[in-house]
């Protein structure tokens, strides 16, 4: 069965060095069953980048190059900051907040990223979102909104990347994949 048995490595991060023994267990966990099969676990490496910190992009792109030889197969992205502000409260500190996490901050890996030739031919790029948030709901309006944006994003980065643009040669094959879950 060890034949069988296929791994990614993982980079998971956390908004604060507090949360970090949430990957120290999954990185334990997927130890514990490739031993059981009797084949090499992948890299699981944690990393605490707040998601609303300029300054993200550029940890999550070190960590590729240090931990992962500056390959990636598999990008996933979860709109992950949340805002449950109705409609005509938005205040401009929260708006910032969930643009800067939910928009800003995962454009700006993707274009270190491919600046720095790390994403691989045939390479994943996967948004996910909750469905919840894509339906109409006058209480979710940020989440709902930045999460169609990130649809948008991953159609016009599979757009682009089929385009024969030389600076994404280097991802020829990638599926630009947005979905949502319940």
């Amino acid at each position: 069965m060890a034949e069988d048995v296929t791994s990614c490595s993982i980079l998971g991060t956390c908004s604060a060095p507090t949360s970090l023994h949430f990957i120290d267990v999954l990185e334990s966990e997927v130890r514990a069953f490739y031993d059981e099969q009797k084949s090499v676990p992948p890299k699981v490496i944690g990393r605490a980048a707040s998601i609303l910190s300029m300054n993200h992009p550029k940890l999550i792109a070190d960590a590729i190059q240090k931990h992962f030889g500056s390959r990636v197969d598999i990008y996933v992205n979860d709109a992950a900051a949340t805002d449950r502000t109705p409609v005509g409260g938005v205040e401009i500190g929260s708006f910032s907040n969930v643009l800067l996490a939910n928009l800003q901050v995962p454009a700006m890996i993707i274009d270190l990223t491919v600046e720095r030739k790390y994403f691989q031919q045939n390479c994943r790029i996967i948004f996910t979102s909750s469905v919840k948030s894509t339906r109409y709901d006058h209480s979710a309006l940020m989440n709902g909104t930045t999460e169609a944006a990130d649809d948008a994003m991953a159609r016009i980065y599979a757009n682009a990347s089929g385009d024969n643009m030389p600076e994404l040669e280097l991802m020829a094959g990638t599926l630009l994949i947005s979905f949502s879950w319940n």
